[in-house]
């Protein structure tokens, strides 16, 4: 590697380019735990769905069993469904929209090095 400084432009790059990163992991992160979630969300309404009329269901309320009626659990799990549907959609976006921006930056500062020679 030579020893040649690089240009205040490419740290800027550079800086932006690992900010960018760190927001995509994070992003990433909270996209797992929003899928996560939905799967069991899912996994509860399927449940909660082959429940015969009149059969006692129960949620877990902090550390106490509540029992609940299932037209209302029903409703809101359909809405915790909806609402982590709509995250997860909202999350996907912005991964895709990162990884475009984070690739075009990429190539950004691979040209800056070599036209700099930094790069090998």
């Amino acid at each position: 590697m030579s020893s040649k400084k690089i240009s205040p432009r490419l740290q800027q790059y550079l800086v932006q380019l690992d900010r960018l990163q760190n927001t995509y992991l994070a992003v990433l992160s909270q996209k797992q735990a929003i899928d996560t979630q939905l799967i069991e969300v899912k996994n509860a309404l399927n449940e909660v769905e082959k429940a015969k009329k009149g059969q006692e269901i129960y949620k877990l309320a902090g550390n106490v069993l509540v029992r609940v009626n299932k037209e209302s659990i029903e409703k809101e799990l359909t809405e915790t469904k909806e609402i982590l549907e709509t995250r997860q959609k909202t999350l996907e976006n912005e991964v895709k929209r990162l990884s475009k921006e984070i690739e075009k930056l990429n190539e950004i500062v691979s040209r800056m090095l070599k036209e700099e020679g930094v790069a090998t």
